[in-house]
């Protein structure tokens, strides 16, 4: 397993868009989602705002989990939910997303990305 560095906020200079570049490519997404653990860790750092960048929308957070996410945080949480379009022949899902109440709790947005609009990077 990829030991990642501890995480801390860098300036939004060119040595630091290179270092974040540099991180984010070296990373392999595997496993499942785990949005709390993220949270909780972004949250630590103390940041005015956070984006929470996800494709999935399970395990969903507990009402619980959104209350003490809310309690304990000082930055707005915007969240981008990158998804598919739902399949022909299935309802779409009817209840609120979780993922919209955590960024209308937190003084956020949310946004839903079609995938299939996206084209890849030459």
């Amino acid at each position: 397993p990829k030991i990642l560095p501890s995480p801390q906020m860098l300036f939004a200079d060119e040595n630091g868009l290179r270092q974040a570049e540099s991180f984010v490519g070296s990373i392999t997404a595997a496993g499942g989602t785990d949005h709390l653990q993220a949270l909780k860790l972004a949250m630590r750092l103390r940041p005015d705002v956070i984006f929470l960048l996800t494709d999935a929308d399970e395990p969903p957070l507990t009402p619980k989990q959104l209350a003490d996410l809310h309690q304990n945080n000082t930055a707005i949480i915007n969240v981008i939910e990158l998804k598919s379009p739902p399949q022909p022949g299935k309802s779409p899902a009817t209840k609120r997303s979780f993922l919209r109440q955590l960024a209308d709790e937190n003084r956020g947005q949310y946004k839903s990305i079609d995938t299939t609009s996206l084209t890849p990077a030459p």
